[in-house]
């Protein structure tokens, strides 16, 4: 917001007047007097209220010396015409309604102001102006001085203050007129005659309408300014009325997938939030306007035109006037990708955690292992020769050298948790990896499902052939395994393989199993988690898959419903292109 030139003017003549030196007001706050006195310049509101605010200091903060800067301003010679003007206007009143209705409105363009009065009654002033403009108390005080101020521009008393109430943004004021002496009234309709007075109001008028102009399209270009900087927020900014949504920028629109912000306005706000976060937002309480805002932010789900949940942080809602009504300004982010990032690193780091501990768990029963696997088959072959005698012998030990062999298997899975093979990545062609896999497993999927393929044209991924041949084998594993209690021809496995967006490539393993609980779901990568019963596997081959694809550089999701089916898919990064001029 620019205030106009002349409001500075007239406020470092009144400084003078009232024996405050300038410099020390302006010199604190590092500002050149040239500079905010130029002809061709305008102020920013937030500077005049910076030079009120320490104006202030310098005064002590003494209400009635702040009136007194405001009663010298009208004293200023910078309204020769508006005095001409008020020496020829037989009414006082009517002083007052043109400066109030165009001289206030040309300087300060968002100052509101409002009258009332009856004959012979006191003069009922309100002025106001909201957020986002930077409140000051100075202002209003002075603002009070130079209202009581403007009889003494006619040579009469200053208007007598009957009652003050002044905020940092508001301020009502009642004042007590003095009476126009009628000898001056004589004096005026003397020398001016009824159409003099008409050409001066006319000029002044016309002046005060030109400075209104400019501050009405200052007032516009700004509004401007400020849609355009909304728009470019990557923030998701949405402002409501009543709950019914009045604006919203392009981060909002375009996260949740809608065209446009026509097809938002006039939507209630609630039904873009999912209904198990509706609650959540209820409980923040908008603040009072001049309140500070809330930092606390609050983890929600908004929903996206299609249905699909997006989950964001939402601050405070703020109260604000948009478009001249009083709203409510509500600031999320989209949090799904920082949420994804930090879900996958903390995985890394629990299998990271895990992969030591497995390694040290590995090598530690190995060797005590092979003792006792040494020793069964030693006991085993030694009453072998004994006969009928020794056979449940015999086959206790059979039984124990299954439960050893069953240990070596964990112990060799834990050895592949715990691996780190990071060195061997290249450019590999995951197609021939994935073909070459589903060849390794063509008898189980036989026995278990139809197959259907889906291998697009995908370019070399960063990988290994053995990492990423053991990820897929282990995935279409778990998928033959969530089949095994449907007859085949019900059971259908899938697999994908296309480009996807950020230069990866997805590989989708589906199948019309089981399915995962909801329950179940956010633990199938935990290490030795298992919904196998017990004895049919480890726990282990899910951990060891997420652990390579994260070694890879990728990502892996998976998506399930109950007795309809499973889908994986991970993501890996495309290899780069060859450098044709390095080959050169």
């Amino acid at each position: 917001m620019l205030v106009s030139r002349r409001a500075m003017v007239m406020l470092i003549d009144a400084l003078q007047r009232v024996g405050v030196d300038p410099a020390q007001v302006l010199d604190p706050l590092d500002l050149d007097r040239n500079a905010l006195l130029s002809p061709r310049g305008r102020v920013a509101w937030t500077t005049l209220t910076s030079i009120l605010g320490q104006l202030s200091m310098v005064l002590l903060h003494d209400v009635e010396r702040l009136r007194d800067v405001g009663r010298s301003m009208t004293l200023s010679n910078d309204y020769p015409r508006f005095r001409r003007l008020a020496e020829a206007t037989l009414s006082l009143r009517r002083v007052y309604e043109i400066g109030l209705t165009w001289i206030t409105p040309a300087n300060f363009p968002h100052l509101r102001i409002f009258t009332s009065s009856r004959a012979n009654g006191p003069l009922r002033i309100h002025g106001s102006y909201a957020e986002p403009y930077e409140p000051s108390l100075p202002f209003f005080h002075i603002a009070a001085g130079t209202l009581s101020g403007m009889p003494i521009m006619l040579g009469l008393p200053a208007a007598k203050i009957v009652e003050a109430e002044t905020s940092s943004r508001s301020l009502n004021l009642v004042l007590e007129l003095p009476p126009r002496r009628a000898r001056v009234r004589a004096g005026i309709k003397a020398v001016l005659g009824k159409m003099k007075r008409r050409r001066l109001e006319l000029d002044v008028l016309e002046e005060e309408r030109r400075l209104l102009a400019d501050g009405l399209e200052s007032l516009q270009r700004m509004h401007r300014e400020k849609r355009t900087l909304l728009e470019r927020l990557p923030d998701m900014v949405v402002v409501h009325v009543n709950g019914r949504i009045v604006y919203a920028n392009q981060a909002f629109v375009q996260s949740l997938r809608w065209s446009s912000l026509e097809e938002l306005v006039g939507r209630p706000l609630i039904e873009l939030i999912e209904p198990r976060s509706r609650a959540l937002v209820s409980l923040q309480a908008a603040p009072a306007p001049d309140a500070p805002g809330s930092r606390d932010l609050t983890r929600v789900r908004l929903l996206m035109r299609d249905g699909r949940p997006l989950l964001v942080e939402l601050g405070a809602p703020q109260a604000v006037v948009f478009d001249g009504n009083e709203a409510q300004l509500v600031v999320g982010r989209d949090i799904e990708e920082r949420v994804r990032l930090q879900e996958q690193l903390a995985a890394a780091d629990r299998l990271a955690s895990l992969g030591l501990l497995a390694a040290g768990v590995a090598h530690e029963v190995n060797n005590p292992l092979a003792y006792v696997l040494n020793n069964i088959e030693l006991a085993r072959r030694q009453l072998s020769v004994l006969g009928p005698s020794a056979a449940s012998s015999v086959t206790a030990l059979t039984i124990a050298l299954e439960g050893v062999d069953r240990i070596r298997f964990i112990v060799r899975e834990l050895l592949l948790l715990s691996r780190d093979e990071g060195s061997d990545l290249g450019p590999t062609d995951i197609r021939a990896v994935v073909e070459s896999t589903l060849s390794l497993a063509a008898g189980e999927i036989e026995r278990t499902a139809k197959l259907e393929l889906e291998l697009g044209d995908a370019p070399l991924v960063i990988a290994s052939v053995p990492r990423l041949a053991q990820v897929v084998l282990n995935l279409l594993l778990n998928a033959i395994e969530a089949m095994r209690s449907s007859k085949r021809a019900t059971n259908v496995l899938t697999v994908r393989l296309a480009r996807s967006e950020r230069q990866r490539v997805s590989l989708e393993i589906s199948d019309t199993g089981v399915g995962i609980t909801d329950d179940d779901l956010p633990r199938i990568f935990e290490p030795f988690f298992t919904t196998k019963p017990a004895g049919k596997g480890t726990g282990l081959g899910l951990s060891i898959t997420q652990r390579v694809v994260v070694e890879l550089g990728g990502e892996i999701e998976v998506t399930s419903i109950p007795e309809r089916g499973t889908t994986f898919r991970v993501l890996l990064l495309e290899a780069p292109a060859p450098d044709d001029t390095a080959a050169g």
